[in-house]
């Protein structure tokens, strides 16, 4: 059974004409995207600041999904308030086609590449709230948490 293709048209919020066709699986994940604030340029600027400031290069998949899950969290707060293993890592790995193992440990390494090579004064004076006595750093939740806090004190979004 072939699936239906449709074909949606609107205005975006710059009154531009947009016009998308696909599946019905490619118009919602289009809608998804844009409704989590994924075509924010504003936001992904200020997040490539903060991230590379921390000692996150962009060039690290743990990038993408912690601005992933930011915007994710930014759009939906519950996504922390809940289960983030059991929603938001499934949510983030469905929407780059991988596991949500994958999405843990990548930001994982992210988080360590940035406390390993990164600046760690900085890191320090952000998250000295929320760091580890064990392992002398974030969790990964606190990490995003922190972030999006930050992003909302500042009035990006």
């Amino acid at each position: 059974m072939k699936e239906a293709h449709y074909y949606l048209s609107g205005v975006s919020e710059k009154g531009e004409i947009v016009l998308f066709s696909g599946t019905t699986a490619e118009i919602r994940k289009f809608i998804e995207c844009d409704r989590v604030g994924k075509h924010n340029p504003e936001l992904s600027r200020y997040l490539f600041g903060l991230f590379t400031e921390f000692g996150i290069p962009a060039s690290l998949m743990g990038y993408r999904y912690l601005e992933s899950a930011v915007n994710l969290v930014l759009s939906e707060p519950g996504y922390l308030q809940r289960k983030v293993t059991s929603e938001l890592y499934p949510r983030i790995a469905e929407e780059f086609n991988t596991s949500p193992n994958c999405v843990e440990r990548a930001i994982r390494h992210a988080i360590t590449v940035a406390w390993d090579r990164g600046n760690s004064q900085k890191l320090y004076e952000f998250f000295r709230h929320c760091i580890s006595y064990k392992t002398g750093k974030v969790t990964n939740s606190d990490f995003i948490a922190g972030i999006v806090e930050k992003v909302k004190i500042e009035h990006i979004v």
